[in-house]
């Protein structure tokens, strides 16, 4: 319990020390309020799903639908978004490099994907992610001086296919697109009146795409944002 509420308090300091620049990860839910499991890159509006949630599994796993995170939508990080987040939204300022200064956002990046301390070691995360048809592996340590974020690649004749850490996966919230099939449509518009009458329940990550009006959401599911998915899906 200590260790939890420690870690929480590295979490919050760090996002706090960021928010004068950038503050632009940000924690987010998939299923469950509360829960966590996707962080939101608001610089690029990609949601990167939490690594525990893919720890010990292989890029040849995860591309194989295990876990069904490929049939939810998700898919691979480019080794050029994985660059841009850590040099820009997560505030590295260079990679490869062993660095006092890179401890905090260090802390930032494992207090929000490694949640649960599974993929490598505590105070330190592992991910892949793929570029091209190769698998490279990144690895963000936060330990004073020794702190940096490390992309080990397949380039250097090395083939992480088949090893078993987590993944870095993203998905791309597309406004309207309750249902996540990557278009606006009539089935969207039944989720949505569902949601608003109370018959169902939709998961944090659709209330995210479901929350339209005003132009990228205020927080509240009702009917302005019904009337706009209306004229979407009735747009030529």
């Amino acid at each position: 319990m200590k260790e939890h509420l420690l870690r929480s308090a590295v979490a919050m300091c760090a996002l706090l020390i960021l928010s004068g620049a950038q503050a632009t990860l940000v924690s987010s839910d998939l299923n469950d309020a509360d829960d966590g499991l996707l962080t939101l890159d608001t610089d690029t509006n990609l949601y990167w799903l939490d690594l525990t949630e893919t720890a010990n599994l292989s890029a040849n796993q995860i591309l194989g639908d295990t876990g069904g995170w490929i049939s939810q939508g998700f898919r691979y990080a480019t080794r050029s978004e994985v660059t841009a987040m850590l040099l820009g939204s997560a505030g590295f300022t260079s990679l490869n490099d062993f660095l006092l200064i890179h401890e905090i956002p260090a802390q930032t990046v494992n207090a929000l994907f490694n949640t649960d301390l599974l993929t490598c070691l505590s105070g330190t995360s592992c991910g892949l992610y793929i570029d091209g048809d190769g698998v490279d592996l990144l690895g963000v340590q936060a330990s004073g001086v020794n702190s940096g974020a490390f992309q080990i690649l397949d380039s250097q004749s090395l083939d992480w296919s088949t090893a078993e850490y987590g993944s870095m996966l993203v998905i791309t919230v597309i406004p309207g697109d309750i249902d996540g099939d990557g278009s606006v449509t009539v089935s969207d518009l039944l989720l949505m009146e569902q949601a608003i009458i109370g018959a169902i329940t939709l998961s944090p990550l659709q209330v995210s795409r479901a929350d339209i009006y005003p132009g990228g959401g205020d927080g509240v599911l009702d009917i302005a944002d019904l009337l706009t998915l209306q004229q979407m899906t009735l747009a030529p």
